[in-house]
C-alpha cells in the first residue's frame, strides 16, 4: 500500500473524506492501474452520496481486476443510492459466484507464501 493510500484511509477514518480523496487521487496519479486506489476512493464517493463518482471508480477497479468481489459489492451499494436496484441485483449475484475463486486464490497465496 502506497503513502498516499495510507494517509488517504487514515484520513478517512477521521471523517476528512476531502482529503482522502485527494490522497487517493495523488496515488491514482502516481499509478494509474492502482485498483487499490480506486477502490478506495469510490468508496469515500459513495459515503459522500456521488453515486456515480462511486460507480465510476468500482467500475474502473473491475476493468483493472474483474474478480475483485468488493468492488462489485460497493458498486452495488452505489446503485441502490442512485435506485438501481437490478443493476445492484446483478452486482450481488456476480460478487457471490466470485467468492468460491475468491477463497481458493486467497488459500493458493497463503500456500505459496504470498498472501
Amino acid at each position: 500500500m502506497s503513502d498516499a493510500i495510507a494517509s488517504g484511509c487514515a484520513k478517512f477514518e477521521q471523517g476528512d473524506y476531502e482529503g482522502a480523496i485527494a490522497d487517493y487521487d495523488r496515488a491514482i496519479a502516481a499509478d494509474p492501474g492502482d485498483a487499490l486506489a480506486y477502490g478506495f476512493r469510490g468508496l469515500v464517493k459513495g459515503k459522500q452520496g456521488d453515486f456515480d463518482g462511486a460507480i465510476a471508480d468500482c467500475s474502473r477497479v473491475i476493468a483493472l481486476d474483474p474478480d475483485d468481489v468488493t468492488a462489485y459489492i460497493n458498486r452495488g451499494l452505489a446503485k441502490i443510492g442512485k435506485g438501481d436496484f437490478d443493476g445492484a441485483v446483478a452486482d450481488y449475484d456476480y460478487a457471490i459466484s466470485l467468492e468460491p475463486l475468491t477463497k481458493r486464490r486467497q488459500a493458493s497465496e497463503a500456500d505459496d507464501g504470498t498472501a
